[in-house]
C-alpha cells in the first residue's frame, strides 16, 4: 500500500521528465529563451510561469541571461573591421597637446551622441585646418571607437549624479582623472585590434 508521506512547500509543477527536456534543450540550444521553453511544456499538457522555468534551470545548475546586444555585421563590414585592425595594429601612441571641445546637448535628461561625432562638414573643416588626423572607423564598429568606453564613464557618473540642468551636467563630466582614464584606453587600444583579428572581423567585448 502506498502512503502519500508529509513533505514541506508546494510540489514542482515540471515533473522530473519534463524538466530533464527543458534542460537538455537549453544546453543544447544555449540562445533558446524561456518562452521557447513555456510553448513547449504547454504543447507537452503542462502550463508554467517564466518564473516556474527559471527556478527549475537554476536546480540543474543553469542561469537564464539576457543575449548580448552586437551591431548586425554584413560580410563587408567584417572585411572593412579586419582591415582597419591589421592597418592600425601597429600604430604608435601618440600623445596631443590638443583637446578637441565639444558642446553638449541635454534634454529631457538624455545625452545627444550625434554632437560629439565629428562629421559635420564645419567639424572636419576645423579638423583638418588644425592637422589633426582622423580615423575612417568602419561603420558597425562600437568596438574599435575608444570613446564608446569613454561614454560608458560618463553614463555611469551621470547615473549615479542624476544632474538636473546643463549646469550639473558638465560639473559631472568635468572630473579629474578623466585625462587618465584617454590615456589608458590609448594605452589598451592594441589589444581591442589584436582580438578583431583573432575573432576574424566579428564583434568583441568592449
Amino acid at each position: 500500500m502506498m502512503v502519500n508521506l508529509p513533505r514541506s512547500g508546494a510540489p514542482c509543477k515540471i515533473s522530473p521528465g519534463g524538466a530533464s527536456m527543458i534542460v537538455r534543450k537549453v544546453r543544447d540550444q544555449p540562445r533558446t529563451t524561456r518562452q521557447d521553453l513555456i510553448n513547449d511544456l504547454k504543447r507537452a499538457g503542462t502550463p508554467v510561469l517564466k518564473k516556474t522555468i527559471s527556478n527549475t534551470l537554476r536546480r540543474h545548475g543553469l542561469k537564464s541571461c539576457s543575449a548580448r546586444k552586437v551591431p548586425l555585421l554584413k560580410p563587408a563590414h567584417v572585411q572593412a573591421r579586419l582591415k582597419f585592425a591589421n592597418d592600425h595594429l601597429d600604430d604608435p601612441e601618440e600623445e596631443s597637446n590638443t583637446t578637441v571641445v565639444c558642446s553638449l546637448g541635454f534634454k529631457a535628461g538624455c545625452l545627444c551622441k550625434a554632437l560629439l561625432q565629428p562629421t559635420s562638414k564645419a567639424t572636419k573643416e576645423w579638423l583638418n585646418k588644425k592637422h589633426l588626423k582622423v580615423l575612417e572607423w568602419p561603420s558597425q564598429s562600437p568596438d574599435l571607437n575608444p570613446i564608446e568606453n569613454l561614454w560608458r564613464e560618463l553614463e555611469v557618473r551621470i547615473a549615479q549624479r542624476q544632474p538636473r540642468n546643463l549646469k550639473d551636467l558638465e560639473k559631472v563630466c568635468k572630473w579629474a582623472k578623466i585625462l587618465a582614464v584617454c590615456a589608458n584606453l590609448v594605452k589598451i587600444y592594441r589589444r581591442h585590434m589584436i582580438s578583431v583579428i583573432a575573432n576574424r572581423g566579428f564583434c568583441t567585448k568592449y
